[in-house]
């Protein structure tokens, strides 16, 4: 019998494990609303550190309020864990695109960029630095939230502001680097304290990934960790690869990379001029009075993994879309096997 947290919500399945804890699917059992609850206890080889679900709290509750913030209907802890529960979303961006072969359609990614970009402001104007932007932590909505993106996971969000002084936090170098290094800015990478320049450096870096499917740092090869750091920090500043990059992308990813990489440590991004480089895409190719997004209403030129006769159900999207891409396999395989049988004129039946 799957366990009740809270004497209110019914886990039914698990949905994903890391090392902050684990994310479950339930429903309140008065109500039957589905919800995704994230459980954490402290880390075993830590044990004196703080517990990254419960300060996830904290960080929700500074967040609370914003529409593209999932709601927190309860925090506490339950049974030696403590228990973060959140309104339930759909796919989160890194399974939206391996849904679509690895490459999100431009306009897809110019519409996301709008909201991620709004989400990220929203954190920053409440004094929270996120360090951690990846396609992961942006998810969808489900239902008639279907076209609208979440911002989610802040185990490794941080006050940049002193909340008794206004304070910015000071520049500091030889800090750990954290986050997703992939999609980290340059700075990260040379240990420096990350800021909101930092954030909006990594989105940049996701929008690029979901538009060209790789980054060109993710294929090197370094004997060490500390070796890969350095390679990939000589690659995001400023190398040929960089630019070739850019130069492969709409110019204006060459303006948000250049306002980025200006900014002071402590300067406050132009927020509303990088909005205005998603609005001169969206003008220029026609897209402004088109608020649907391509993998979701099946208008993408490029293709996904699903059938043509299919349409994207948020039942396979609510957790690992592997189940999904399992059965569509299957079915093109006996499509395939009939046709041949059909066309030797033997017997329909297949066996096996």
């Amino acid at each position: 019998m799957p366990l009740c947290v809270h004497g209110m919500y019914q886990m039914t399945e698990l949905l994903g494990a890391g090392s902050s804890g684990h994310i479950t699917s339930a429903f309140h059992i008065l109500t039957g609303t589905e919800v995704a609850l994230k459980s954490g206890t402290a880390l075993e080889d830590a044990p004196d550190m703080p517990c990254i679900v419960r300060y996830e709290a904290m960080v929700y509750s500074l967040l609370r309020g914003h529409p593209g913030i999932p709601s927190c209907k309860w925090s506490g802890l339950d049974r030696g864990s403590y228990v973060l529960t959140l309104e339930h979303l759909g796919a989160n961006l890194e399974q939206l695109h391996r849904l679509s072969r690895g490459k999100l359609p431009w306009k897809t990614v110019v519409m996301l960029g709008v909201q991620m970009l709004n989400r990220v402001e929203f954190a920053h104007s409440r004094g929270i630095i996120l360090r951690d932007i990846k396609p992961e932590n942006f998810a969808m909505g489900i239902g008639e939230k279907s076209h609208f993106v979440y911002l989610l996971d802040f185990g490794l969000a941080k006050l940049y502001v002193n909340p008794s002084t206004g304070a910015h936090i000071p520049y500091r170098e030889g800090r750990i680097p954290l986050g997703t290094m992939s999609y980290s800015s340059y700075n990260v990478h040379l240990g420096r304290e990350q800021g909101r320049r930092d954030d909006l450096e990594a989105l940049g870096n996701v929008l690029l990934s979901l538009l060209h499917g790789r980054l060109p740092w993710e294929d090197i090869y370094a004997p060490n960790k500390e070796a890969s750091l350095r390679r990939m920090a000589e690659m995001k500043a400023e190398s040929a690869a960089f630019r070739d990059l850019l130069a492969c992308s709409p110019a204006e990813f060459t303006t948000y990379f250049d306002h980025c990489r200006s900014l002071k440590f402590e300067e406050k991004p132009n927020y509303g001029l990088l909005r205005q480089l998603f609005s001169q895409i969206m003008e220029r190719e026609g897209w402004t009075g088109n608020t649907r997004f391509d993998p979701l209403d099946g208008s993408s030129d490029k293709g996904t993994l699903v059938p043509k006769e299919y349409k994207l159900d948020v039942r396979f999207t609510g957790g690992d879309l592997t189940t999904l891409q399992v059965m569509i396999a299957r079915f093109l395989w006996l499509r395939k096997k009939l046709s041949s049988v059909k066309e030797k004129g033997g017997s329909s039946c297949i066996g096996g």
